[in-house]
């Protein structure tokens, strides 16, 4: 397991807020992809303020830098090769429907609300690490289960046993996973 993931992970639960793994790592997972090359980041979001979040780099020796001081985005680094990008949780509202910068951002305690500003794929999907659940509101991997070879690696946990048990979740959004383990790194 990730320890910079878990870490950050028992920070959050610490706080009452939950962690969530996003973006390109759950793509990878949902399509198979087996092996994770280097350099890598993770996609990270919670609710932790940016002062929470460079507190908690602070705690565990981390670099960090911050990307995006108004979306409060930061990148964690472990070395040379993983990087942690955490963005808080967030709403946002677009005056130009072609612009790519929110003209109004709310945060949010709401992983709902947040992946609604996302394009409703599996982007939208999020692993909360903490309880070792998929969260996906908008059944973004319905989308992906054609091009995929239904396959779900479960790299994030040593124990994929608790993850199981949502299978039937996973099945009744037409999704036979086989369960899998490879440790960042191998």
């Amino acid at each position: 397991e990730d320890e910079v993931i878990f870490a950050l992970s028992e920070y959050c639960n610490s706080l009452g807020k939950t962690l969530y793994v996003v973006g390109g790592v759950v793509r990878d997972c949902i399509m198979g992809k087996e092996k994770i090359s280097f350099p890598f980041d993770f996609d990270l979001t919670s609710s932790l303020t940016l002062d929470e979040i460079e507190r908690f780099a602070k705690m565990q020796g981390l670099k960090h830098e911050v990307k995006n001081k108004k979306l409060e985005v930061v990148a964690l680094r472990k070395n040379d090769e993983i990087v942690y990008e955490h963005a808080r949780m967030r709403v946002e509202e677009y005056s130009d429907k072609s612009s790519h910068n929110p003209s109004k951002i709310c945060f949010t305690d709401l992983i709902e609300e947040d992946a609604k500003r996302r394009d409703f794929t599996v982007n939208s999907v999020y692993y909360d690490r903490h309880n070792n659940v998929i969260v996906d509101p908008f059944n973004g991997v319905k989308g992906y289960v054609s091009y995929s070879n239904t396959r779900f690696i479960v790299f994030w946990s040593k124990n994929p046993a608790p993850l199981i048990k949502h299978l039937p979740e996973l099945k009744a959004k037409g999704i036979t996973p086989k369960l899998g383990i490879v440790r960042v790194g191998e």
